[in-house]
């Protein structure tokens, strides 16, 4: 399922949207957003790569997620030796929008959210300086977050 236009698994947007919403909404959705926050926090410099899911010592907002969760699975390992392996993993996903959304959903992340982070992170915000780009891929994340969720009524 894609929103670009480009070949025959176009959703219309409507469609998208919706689907978009739903996942925002969810307990896992949320939960994910509240994840991705805190890759995003827990990053020693706060600068997000463009085009590319991880380059050098630098990372895209979901290369950031994926070593976040990387390094809550495996203390062991090393910032630098994890973004390392998705570098080398993902070498051949560079400037892929889809495949860049792919490695979120091998995450956890639903597809419309993969994609929508992924989009933001390089499309949205490419002509921000790594430092803007991450300060806007937080408020993004954050203004999807639902800080006040209801309680639910025992029943």
């Amino acid at each position: 399922m894609r929103r670009d236009g480009d070949g025959d698994a176009c959703v219309p947007p409507g469609l998208w949207q919706g689907a978009f919403a739903r996942a925002l909404a969810g307990k896992r959705g949320q939960k994910i957003l509240r994840e991705i926050e805190r890759a995003l926090l827990d990053m020693p410099e706060r600068r997000l790569l463009a085009d590319h899911i991880a380059c050098g010592a630098e990372v895209c907002a979901i290369g950031a997620y994926a070593t976040w969760k990387h390094q809550q699975k495996r203390p062991d390992l090393s910032r630098e030796s994890i973004i390392h392996n998705l570098e080398w993993d993902h070498y051949d996903d560079s400037e892929s929008l889809a495949n860049t959304a792919y490695l979120g959903t091998q995450l956890g992340m639903p597809w419309t959210m993969a994609w929508e982070l992924a989009e933001a992170n390089d499309y949205l915000f490419q002509n921000c300086s790594p430092e803007e780009r991450w300060e806007r891929v937080i408020t993004w994340v954050r203004a999807r977050i639902d800080r006040h969720p209801l309680e639910e009524v025992p029943g």
